[in-house]
């Protein structure tokens, strides 16, 4: 069968797509959405490529975080799945400048179980930097949508039951 064209939605099965390119798809061109730019840059060789882009920056969702709440003082970066692989490097890299002001966790690859009880545990004045999970250090997969509900339940909770504590 001739393909006229594959849209591949998310890094992951736009690396599929680009694997597959040639022996699958007979070169039809990749349409690609909610890909990182240098993703798709890197494509020097191979089929061609155009779509929706996205471009992480960490360093200025941080800039802008810390210009709502400045008296943030801990960073909790979560991130599992081979997807995450380049999107954690990048993020160390921009990163390391906010390590004299920020104290910075790395929760990468952990299983599900474990970052909810970490996120249970953070203190005041934390902030999380959520990248997104597809599969957990304990092989479990998720979509990064339902990941983040998992983790947004568990800040939930712990902020109720910080209120609870509180007296007036």
């Amino acid at each position: 069968r001739h393909l006229d064209a594959i849209i591949a939605v998310g890094p992951s099965s736009f690396r599929f797509a680009q694997a597959n390119a040639r022996e699958f798809f007979k070169g039809a061109p990749i349409v690609a959405s909610t890909v990182d730019t240098d993703a798709i840059q890197q494509t020097a060789s191979g089929p061609v490529v155009t779509g929706v882009t996205r471009r992480l920056d960490p360093k200025a969702t941080i800039d802008f975080m810390l210009r709502l709440q400045p008296q943030t003082t801990r960073l909790a970066v979560i991130a599992g799945g081979q997807a995450f692989t380049t999107l954690e490097e990048l993020t160390r890299r921009a990163l390391r400048s906010f390590e004299q002001a920020l104290t910075v966790d790395y929760w990468f690859d952990l299983p599900m179980d474990t970052v909810l009880a970490r996120v249970k545990t953070l203190p005041p004045r934390s902030a999380i930097l959520y990248l997104g999970i597809t599969e957990d250090g304990a092989g479990l997969r998720f979509l990064p949508t339902d990941a983040l509900t998992k983790i947004r339940e568990e800040v939930e909770e712990a902020v109720l039951a910080g209120l609870g504590r509180i007296r007036v």
